[in-house]
């Protein structure tokens, strides 16, 4: 949650709509919320998606 803060504070809104994005995929493939918040985490944590690293650094 804190993180997700943070993205706000810098107006990163790219990184936060593509975080979502990647959520609500995860959720409709029949992942938990709870589930699809921390794999999403999980890939931007160990650079699993390069794309989510690069939007949030902007």
């Amino acid at each position: 949650m804190e993180e997700g803060l943070e993205d706000v504070k810098r107006g990163n809104n790219t990184h936060i709509l593509q975080e979502f994005i990647l959520m609500g995929a995860l959720v409709g493939k029949g992942y938990s919320p709870e589930r699809a918040y921390e794999t999403v985490e999980e890939w931007e944590r160990t650079g699993e998606s390069k794309l989510l690293q690069k939007s949030k650094n902007m």
